[in-house]
């Protein structure tokens, strides 16, 4: 849905919005470590966060690597 949104209105605030930004790769890339932190390598530090009833904490660092992924994946569609 984020393309069809920057696909109606093609302006750097879309851009902003959808962070489809070089600026905004570069952020993810660093809060990721190059691809260091990925959804496969946390897997059993999210599963030890569940066990002891950390859901919260394991749900926002589950997001670090999600977001990469949808970056990715905007710059592949474009």
């Amino acid at each position: 849905m984020a393309l069809v949104f920057y696909k109606k209105h093609p302006n750097l605030r879309v851009r902003l919005m959808i962070q489809l930004t070089p600026l905004h790769n570069l952020l993810w890339q660093i809060l990721c470590l190059g691809g260091l932190i990925s959804v496969d390598r946390i897997l059993p530090l999210l599963r030890f966060l569940i066990n002891i009833r950390r859901n919260r904490l394991a749900l926002e660092i589950l997001r670090i690597p999600l977001n990469m992924i949808y970056i990715k994946q905007l710059t592949k569609s474009r």
